[in-house]
């Protein structure tokens, strides 16, 4: 880009070009941020799930009217790490190349839609459960 706004200095060459280079900038900068973004994603929900895991549901599942429910929300931990681990290999490719971003674009589709059922699901289900249980998170 330094080039570009050189020479329209000089007038050797047209703005549209500088207008190119940052039009082309742009994408590299929103791909590195994406693939940040995503780390910290990917780093907190397992976090997330890792306290819940640990902590939370072998207390809940211990109670039998709710060890169904820590069963399964166990389950969907398992198939939510596949879905951040997806978009964690989708991030890197697209940051390697930016013309695979619907790839991204999908898991990140894929990964909302499983999230926002899982924190459904737990909203109704466990606050019962702690308020019966006494537990804190």
């Amino acid at each position: 880009m330094a080039g570009a706004v050189a020479g329209v200095r000089r007038g050797e060459v047209p703005v549209d070009d500088v207008r190119d280079a940052v039009h082309r900038l742009a994408p590299q900068v929103t791909e590195q941020q994406l693939a940040g973004f995503c780390g910290q994603l990917c780093h907190f929900v397992t976090m997330h799930h890792t306290i819940e895991d640990q902590a939370m549901f072998p207390a809940v599942a211990a109670h039998p009217d709710y060890a169904p429910v820590a069963e399964r929300l166990v389950d969907e931990h398992l198939v939510i790490h596949d879905h951040l681990l997806r978009m964690d290999r989708a991030a890197v490719v697209v940051a390697a190349d930016p013309t695979r971003m619907p790839e991204l674009a999908v898991a990140f589709t894929e990964l909302r839609r499983v999230l926002e059922s899982h924190f459904t699901y737990e909203e109704g289900e466990m606050t019962e459960a702690l308020g019966v249980l006494g537990l804190r998170i």
